[in-house]
């Protein structure tokens, strides 16, 4: 996360370090670092005083002072940080000569999220003041920061995170099959693109959610997921919403990371009316509330488990965001009149993310996709349809929903025979058949649609290749292809697969024993399958680093965080590591938890 703010004239360098310092002091977030535990448990732990880096950046002489400033700063975002090491913030003070201009943070997402930046620029402006005036400052109102790492700490947010989890993965399974069914358009992608309108309309908006009897951010939701819904023709649009605790008054001015996201499901009936759309929402969002805040980690593996099982995309999908008020408008600057379209250099959560604000009269609409997937058009074109939408339904509140959505000229998706719909969506057939020829053994693959909606995929390929492992492989393209699944039934190579999954605990290679010796060292007294990839077996993502740096040490090079994150078997990953095993240990014979095997550490 990056924020900044300008300086007043004649303020010195020393000042505004000093004034960074006592901004430490007042939330005890940012001087939290998160060691890892004898468990393999990152654990919090704050400390009690932290002076973060500060690198000067003098632009004076600089043709554009801001441009010098910007490139400064994009390097020093480039710096990873050591979460185990200290707290996850440094800062960049902009100075011209003597005079100090702007001061950067860049902070970690564990930290503080994009609402905290107000908070933190008050409480900056705050102790300058005192500092250059000689005054105390004044108190500030901060409550206490709520992260992943307070869950962890407490039964009670144990408990709050597992019943959110378990409400994720009920939502989950009532997802449609595709929740994003789009084409690639180009395969250069992911392509970041970011597109930024402002319009006078946030009283039309407050019209449209007092008459319906719901908040602002429900009337944005409300129409957003019926034009999405209208153009993926789809029954039900499952949109990602990143919810905000600041919402109550006790987290208003917490800094930390509060959002959280949950996926809901709206439905598509174009007979209701906006007040019946816009309660559906409502109670949708309000799960959003009840069940916001989760242990991060866990819910990543479920994530990833339900991927597995179900055959279908559950991670990637639209997402909205409603952030409060004012929290990031420090950084945005002067606000274009018309839509302003740029490409972006940092990673998309989702494909495709609405995000809106009221600012007095204006509403702030910033709409950031992958242009992979949706053309800059196509993205403007929905976000301008959900603004006519409310402003028609401001207008005629008794219009039904279909036709609000005619008359604000929605745009559909145009589809082609490659395409089949099942369960309320869409899955594109000609995307199932491209991502299994991506595998490299395979040499021709066809996707085949039965008359219950059922599809069947027939491969030709290698005879190493295993209907699992292909599965693997399948499951891992999902999000890369939104329009795709994993098919029922595969015939590969003839050959019907018997749906047995492989290993079940037989190792079939001195190799595979070391593997499984590694893991179970990292994560004691897990029952790992070597058929089955990593995280299925109730690893965090926190332990992929250690997971590696074990690997390492017990001989097994050549392998890397995609490695484990990549639905490869670990057989499959056993088979390609370098390892040099002592020629007295013993072959594997059936279960190699039976095996009197030596320590990772004794196989270097």
């Amino acid at each position: 996360m990056l924020t900044w703010w300008p300086i007043p004239e004649e303020t010195g360098t020393a000042e505004s370090v000093e004034a960074l310092h006592r901004l430490m002091r007042d939330f005890k977030g940012l001087r939290t670092r998160y060691p890892i535990d004898a468990s393999s448990i990152p654990v919090q732990q704050v400390l009690a005083d932290f002076h973060p880096p500060v690198a000067l950046c003098d632009v004076a002489g600089a043709v554009d002072e801001r441009a010098a400033a910007e490139a400064f700063v994009g390097r020093a975002l480039q710096q990873d940080f050591d979460l185990a090491a200290g707290p996850p913030i440094s800062a960049v003070l902009v100075t011209s000569g003597a005079q100090a201009r702007w001061m950067a943070l860049i902070i970690h997402h564990i930290s503080i999220d994009g609402a905290a930046r107000r908070t933190l620029a008050s409480s900056f402006e705050r102790h300058l003041a005192a500092i250059r005036h000689g005054g105390p400052a004044t108190a500030p109102h901060s409550g206490s920061p709520l992260n992943d790492a307070v869950l962890q700490g407490s039964a009670a947010g144990r408990q709050l995170s597992d019943a959110a989890i378990r409400r994720w993965a009920g939502v989950a399974a009532a997802m449609p099959p595709t929740t994003l069914p789009v084409p690639v358009l180009s395969a250069d992608g992911p392509l970041p693109t970011e597109a930024i309108l402002t319009t006078d309309r946030a009283a039309v908006c407050e019209r449209v959610a007092r008459r319906s009897g719901v908040p602002v951010s429900t009337a944005f939701l409300g129409a957003y997921s019926a034009v999405l819904g209208r153009f993926l023709r789809m029954d039900r649009t499952p949109i990602n919403v990143y919810s905000s605790n600041r919402f109550d008054a006790d987290h208003a001015e917490s800094v930390g990371c509060l959002y959280q996201t949950l996926p809901v499901l709206v439905g598509n009936d174009g007979k209701d009316s906006i007040r019946a759309l816009m309660k559906q929402a409502q109670t949708a969002l309000l799960d959003t509330y009840r069940f916001g805040c989760y242990d991060y980690d866990d819910a990543t593996d479920t994530r990833v488990r339900e991927q597995f099982r179900l055959g279908r995309n559950v991670s990637v999908m639209p997402s909205f965001n409603f952030p409060p008020a004012g929290s990031a408008a420090a950084d945005r600057g002067s606000a274009p009149a018309g839509w302003s379209v740029t490409p972006i250099e940092h990673d998309l959560g989702d494909p495709f993310e609405f995000v809106v604000q009221i600012m007095g009269p204006d509403v702030l609409c910033a709409v950031r996709f992958d242009a992979a997937l949706i053309p800059p058009a196509t993205a403007t074109g929905l976000i301008s349809a959900v603004l006519r939408v409310l402003d028609i339904a401001d207008e005629h509140p008794d219009l039904p929903v279909g036709l609000l959505l005619d008359a604000a000229g929605t745009p559909v998706l145009d589809r082609g025979a490659d395409w089949t719909r099942r369960d309320g969506s869409w899955i594109h057939l000609d995307g199932i058949a491209e991502a299994a020829r991506s595998h490299p053994a395979v040499t021709g693959a066809t996707v085949a649609t039965g008359s219950d909606g059922s599809l069947t995929l027939r491969v030709e390929a290698d005879a190493s290749l295993t209907p699992y492992a292909l599965r693997c492989h399948l499951t891992g393209r999902l999000a890369e292809l939104p329009g795709t699944v994993v098919p029922e039934t595969f015939v590969l190579n003839g050959a019907p697969d018997d749906g047995r999954e492989p290993g079940d605990g037989v190792f079939g290679s001195v190799r595979e024993v070391a593997f499984e010796l590694a893991l179970r060292h990292v994560r004691p007294g897990a029952a790992w399958n070597a058929a089955q990839p990593y995280l299925l077996q109730g690893g965090r993502t926190a332990d992929l680093s250690r997971v590696l740096a074990e690997l390492a040490t017990a001989g097994l090079g050549g392998l890397t965080y995609v490695d484990l994150m990549d639905f490869r078997p670990l057989a499959d990953l056993a088979r390609d590591a370098r390892v040099v095993l002592p020629a007295d240990m013993p072959a594997p014979l059936g279960d190699s938890r039976r095996l009197p095997v030596p320590a990772p550490a004794e196989l270097i």
